[in-house]
């Protein structure tokens, strides 16, 4: 092989991540990836950002904080206690002051998972939802967010056999 040959192997080797990095470094103009959602079952979080995946049959709070200034909101009840069925939708606002964008109660969510997608308690995680957020025009991935938690209403485990 020529000094000729490997000097334009080196040269295409340095160039191409170069290359790819450009391609990487472009923006789109249409993601909206800000800000970020959270439930509780306080209407104040420690901090501001307190997560908890599990959740009890009392109010459920849905936080935002730096949202767009509306959007809308699904619950789907999910594997393994449900099918994937939407069983709760709505729009949400950001309020002037506080960062509770909408409530609704973990009785009301567990008893729509039941009536409307025959969902059934895990007995050491009670029932599974997901949480889908679109804020702005919803037409690409860079507008949504998921959270996934568990709403336990009095299911308690089997005792050991």
């Amino acid at each position: 092989m020529t000094r000729r040959f490997w000097a334009a192997i080196c040269a295409a080797a340095l160039a191409l991540p170069l290359a790819v990095v450009g391609i990487a470094m472009i923006p789109s103009a249409q993601a909206n990836n800000k800000g970020d959602a959270w439930l509780t079952n306080n209407a104040v979080t420690a901090n501001g950002h307190d997560h908890v995946p599990h959740l009890d049959c009392s109010l459920i709070y849905l936080h935002g904080s730096s949202l767009d200034d509306t959007g809308t909101y699904t619950i789907d009840s999910i594997p393994g206690t449900g099918s994937g069925k939407t069983i709760w939708s709505g729009t949400w606002t950001t309020p002037a002051s506080g960062d509770v964008l909408t409530t609704v109660t973990g009785t009301a969510l567990v008893d729509a998972a039941i009536a409307q997608d025959g969902a059934v308690a895990n007995l050491n995680q009670g029932y599974h939802f997901e949480l889908t957020l679109v804020q702005g025009p919803g037409d690409n991935n860079g507008d949504v967010k998921h959270k996934t938690f568990w709403v336990k209403c009095g299911e308690v485990p089997p005792a050991p056999s």
